[in-house]
């Protein structure tokens, strides 16, 4: 399994990796290019307590979520985290910063557009859904990088694209 965990404005990506059914390989890797690979076996869990082996020291952990934090106790300190996955991690990086110029969307993959959801001249907001697409029985949204004006749009509902075929362009 892997994530992201945001101390403040710290962000470390977890890879935690199951090597028996009381043992993981977690591997942290942080920002700087640094990282640190540990081997865990749970010895005990009780409720938000957690009893670990790492390296031949015991360790405990008191883990338990709060509102949409996760608050870790460990050593006498005390840790607020965010644990988000790919996606939300994802998410949350282009939603927060707009592209700057003019923005060119592509198609991933090949697909049957199901809706279009602007037009040229029609303004659209940061986050702003552009077209359905469908693709291996999944349906896509394919949203705005940035807010601006649709100054071409590649597709038409019912048609198909390929992968690197224009959707739109948004200035």
């Amino acid at each position: 399994m892997r994530f992201s965990a945001l101390d403040g404005d710290q962000t470390v990506e977890v890879d935690v990796t199951a090597e028996g059914r009381e043992t993981f390989t977690v591997t942290l890797e942080e920002r700087n290019g640094e990282s640190s690979r540990e081997t865990l076996k749970v010895l005990r869990r009780s409720g938000n307590r957690w009893t670990v082996e790492v390296e031949n020291r015991v360790e405990d952990f008191l883990v338990w979520p709060e509102g949409d934090r996760t608050v870790v106790q460990w050593r006498r300190s005390t840790f607020e985290v965010d644990i988000l996955p790919l996606r939300e991690r994802l998410r949350r990086q282009t939603s927060s910063r707009e592209a700057a110029g003019a923005a060119v969307l592509k198609a991933q993959m090949p697909g049957r557009v199901v809706s279009v959801l602007k037009a040229p001249g029609e303004t659209v907001e940061s986050g702003e859904g552009l077209v359905i697409i469908e693709s291996m029985k999944m349906q896509n949204e394919v949203k705005s990088p940035k807010s601006g004006t649709v100054s071409r749009c590649g597709v038409a509902e019912g048609g198909t694209v390929n992968a690197g075929d224009l959707l739109f362009e948004i200035e």
